[in-house]
Parts: C-alpha cells; structure tokens; sequence
C-alpha cells in the first residue's frame, strides 16, 4: 500500500499543521495507489470523488483541487500506458 499516515496531529508549535503541499502529495500518492491500469482510465472524477472522500487527504483539498490532481494524473496515466 502506500506511506500516507491515516492521522493527524493537533496543530502546535511543535507539531505544525500539515502544509498544502503535503495535501497534494498525499492525494497524489492515493490517486497512484488506486488508479494505475489501462481500466481506470475509464473512471471519471465523480466515481474516483466518492472513493476518494473516505481518506483524510481528501479533506485537505477543495473540490476543485481534487478534480484538478484527477485530471493531471488520468493524464500521466494515459501517456504512461499509451
């Protein structure tokens, strides 16, 4: 599976809330780890959406962030494969 942790912290001075950046890594590494064959090519963002929003990392990004980082891996996949 993959390294993304399933929890998070209270934000403190120690322990600061996890940056925007880290959101996009983590979804990115979500999209990877569920849509990587020819087959998933097929699936469309409200599918992957309702998949999607049972992970924490979705809740860092806004709807059309995720819709976004969707559509730019779709993209990587397609040229990946083709």
């Amino acid at each position: 599976m993959t390294d993304i942790p399933l929890t998070f912290h209270r934000p403190s001075a120690d322990f600061p809330r996890p940056s925007i950046r880290y959101g996009f890594d983590a979804f990115d590494k979500l999209l990877a780890a569920h849509y990587y064959k020819a087959e998933h090519l097929a699936v469309d963002f409200e599918a992957c959406e309702t998949a999607m929003r049972r992970h924490i990392v979705s809740g860092m990004l806004t709807l059309s962030q995720r819709q976004q980082r969707f559509e730019e891996h779709q993209a990587r996949l397609r040229e990946r494969l083709a």
